[in-house]
């Protein structure tokens, strides 16, 4: 491990998630965590549509507006290193959208020093497709995805309205979704050869 990481690799899993949905990163460590909310919105295909914060146990990082009266710090303040650093031991969790409880587990797979590697912000890994907003949490989602494979079942008119009759939760498009957060990467001058703005 180096002595003074300047990024690490990140695996993030959905919680509860069947058939399993991760995305593996690499994140630099001053990446800023409204930041990487924006990387795991762009990662996974979510559409930024509900509230979200960052966990490590009883604390919390979220936009100030939306701490719900709990111990916290602003996401807009606090990088990736400052709250894997104050998580400890504890995982760090990501949650999306409070009503269907979208959590996502954080977990470092790895950390990496420059220059021996490459840090750029860059997604390396997906698998499974992630649902889609407003289904109702992953036992609906996976209720869903049950009743669209039996057209026997009670459900699969509704599966096939919501999620659509030719629906593949393992098909996804990384190269899509790698792209989405290069951009993001570009314009925060965290990609190769980028000029920071």
């Amino acid at each position: 491990m180096p002595s003074h990481p300047s990024a690490v690799r990140l695996r993030v899993a959905l919680r509860g998630a069947r058939p399993a949905i991760s995305r593996t990163l690499i994140a630099p460590l001053t990446i800023r965590l409204d930041q990487l909310h924006q990387v795991l919105q762009a990662a996974f295909g979510w559409t930024d549509s509900h509230l979200y914060e960052f966990r490590a146990g009883r604390f919390a990082w979220s936009m100030p507006q939306d701490t719900f009266g709990e111990t916290g710090s602003d996401v807009r303040r606090t990088s990736l290193r400052d709250a894997l650093k104050r998580a400890g031991t504890r995982p760090l969790h990501y949650v999306y959208d409070f009503g269907d409880c979208w959590t996502h587990d954080l977990g470092v797979e790895e950390r990496i020093g420059a220059p021996a590697a490459d840090t750029t912000l860059r997604l390396v890994a997906a698998r499974g497709r992630c649902p889609p907003e407003d289904i109702g949490g992953t036992r609906a989602y996976a209720r869903l995805t049950a009743a669209l494979k039996d057209p026997a079942d009670p459900d699969h008119d509704h599966a096939c309205d919501m999620l659509g009759e030719e629906y593949d939760s393992t098909r996804i498009d990384q190269e899509a979704l790698a792209d989405r957060v290069a951009r993001l990467a570009a314009v925060w001058g965290m990609a190769s050869g980028a000029t920071p703005p």
